[in-house]
Parts: structure tokens; C-alpha cells; sequence
């Protein structure tokens, strides 16, 4: 994500205190793809769809076709499938979908919202944040939607996972403090967590995205 607007529950996000809006947001891009194509969100005149484009604008392609939010695109390491996050009618679940917008996939099936997919740098897993009924929590699954494990468990929500380029720590959005927002990374079995960031109560930190280098 990766951005900011996860489209949380508006109840969890004003206990929160973090502004993740549903509507009315600028379209959100990942990048890069194969061969080289950016993936993103566009407001077709009723919801949100995935699209990707070519690098220079040329080339628009529209992935999913429905009268439902999608949403958080994210490529596979492979670049053949992107991860995303979709309204199924009663909830948020995270789905996946060839890059011609062939053979959709649903990943997750819970009573609760998941958001914000990114791939871990095999693909081997997903990594994702969760209403666990009382906060948002980051829990990964393999792409077939099997072995669920939870990563974070605490009385805060985490929000908007990405995988380090090795694969074995996870950054994410977390609040610290009163009314602030910092940085933190955790192992992927959940131990380990650290915070990346100190504004002391200053300002909020949000969108998390790993370097190669």
C-alpha cells in the first residue's frame, strides 16, 4: 500500500484516529509489473477498479469488471498476478487475478475485513492486515488461500504490510502514543518488533515501501 487509504472499517478507523478514506481518493499505482506495467486503481464513474498501463500512459488494460470495490493492487514477484483487495458483498477479502484479468482468485474468506496485500519476495506468501474484532492485525497466507498465520497481537492496529527485499522482516503502520502514527518492522514469525521512527507526537509516518538497496 503501498498507500494510506485501506478503506478500514469507518468505526475501527475513528477509534484509530487514522484517516483512511473509502471515497473520494486519489487512484493508488503499483509498479513495476511484467513487462514493466503499472498496476492501479481508477473510479470508473460507479466504484473502484484495477487497471495497469504502460510506464508512459499507452496501453490501458481494465483487470476487473464488477459493481464492487477493488482495490490495493500488488504484483507478484513474478509479475504474472497481482494481489487486491475486494468488497465480496458483505466484507473486505483479499483476491488475486492474472495480469490479463483471467482466472480471479479468492484468497481469504473470513467474517472480517482484510486489507492492503503485498507478496512476499518468492511469492510464496501474502502478507495482510485484518479485523480481528477488536483492532487490525497483520497476518500472512499462502497465495491458494492456505496456512493463515498471525503475525502481530496486541491492542493496537497495525495497517499497510510490506515485505523487506529478503523476505524475513515486515514494515507496517502503527500507532504510538497519543493521536501518532510511526513506522515498525517485525520478523515474519511475529517477533522481534521494532520501531523504525520517532516523531514524538509531531506527525504521522504511514506508507511504508522497502528498498532493494
Amino acid at each position: 500500500m503501498r498507500r494510506t487509504v485501506l478503506m478500514l472499517a469507518a468505526t475501527a478507523l475513528a477509534a484509530a484516529g487514522l484517516a483512511l478514506a473509502a471515497h473520494a481518493r486519489p487512484a493508488e499505482a503499483n509498479f513495476p509489473g511484467s513487462p514493466g506495467r503499472i498496476a492501479y486503481t481508477l473510479f470508473d464513474g460507479k466504484d473502484y477498479e484495477i487497471f495497469t498501463t504502460k510506464p508512459d500512459g499507452s496501453g490501458r488494460v481494465q483487470l476487473t469488471h464488477n459493481d464492487v470495490y477493488d482495490d490495493n493492487p500488488a504484483y507478484s514477484p513474478s509479475g504474472d498476478r497481482i494481489a487486491y483487495t475486494r468488497y465480496d458483498g458483505k466484507d473486505y477479502e483479499i483476491f488475486t487475478v492474472n495480469i490479463d484479468g483471467s482466472d480471479y482468485r479468492m484468497v481469504t474468506d473470513t467474517a472480517v475485513d482484510e486489507y492492503s496485500p503485498d507478496y512476499s519476495p518468492d511469492g510464496g506468501r501474502i502478507v495482510y492486515s485484518a479485523y480481528d474484532g477488536s483492532d487490525y492485525e497483520i497476518f500472512t497466507v499462502k497465495p491458494d488461500g492456505s496456512d493463515t498465520r498471525r503475525v502481530t497481537d496486541n491492542a493496537v492496529s497495525e495497517n499497510e504490510p510490506v515485505y523487506s527485499p529478503g523476505g524475513g522482516r515486515i514494515a507496517y503502520t502503527a500507532p504510538y502514543g497519543i493521536e501518532d502514527y510511526e513506522i515498525f518492522t517485525v520478523n515474519t514469525d511475529g517477533s522481534g518488533a521494532r520501531r523504525v521512527t520517532d516523531s514524538n507526537n509531531a506527525r504521522n509516518e504511514a506508507a511504508p515501501h522497502w528498498g532493494s538497496r
